[in-house]
């Protein structure tokens, strides 16, 4: 699967489309989206809250699109905090040592 074919397929028309289909589901979809933005930062996160907006209100949209976004940022913070840090600090570590 090509990049810019993944790109090509998060218009706002299918994002509407797969939110409307899983709407049963509740806020679910429209707060995942979001939240898949923040691994994969090349995605349109203006089509995800336009289409939240779209969907479940201006409201409703929004805070959905926030509490997604938030937690994207916050998971992707705890993960290179936990597992970014020992490369890093190997990495400064053998930088310094060259300095010295």
């Amino acid at each position: 699967m090509d990049i810019e074919m993944i790109k090509a397929w998060f218009t706002l028309e299918n994002i509407m489309n797969l939110i409307e289909e899983y709407r049963s589901f509740g806020p679910l979809a429209g707060i995942l989206l979001p939240m898949v933005e923040a691994f994969l930062p090349f995605l349109p996160l203006v089509v995800f809250v336009l289409a939240n907006v779209n969907a479940f209100g201006l409201w409703f949209g929004f805070l959905f699109s926030w509490i997604g976004a938030s937690l994207g940022a916050l998971i992707v913070f705890l993960l290179i905090r936990k597992y970014g840090q020992a490369r890093i600090f190997r990495f400064l570590k053998k930088t310094s040592r060259c300095i010295d």
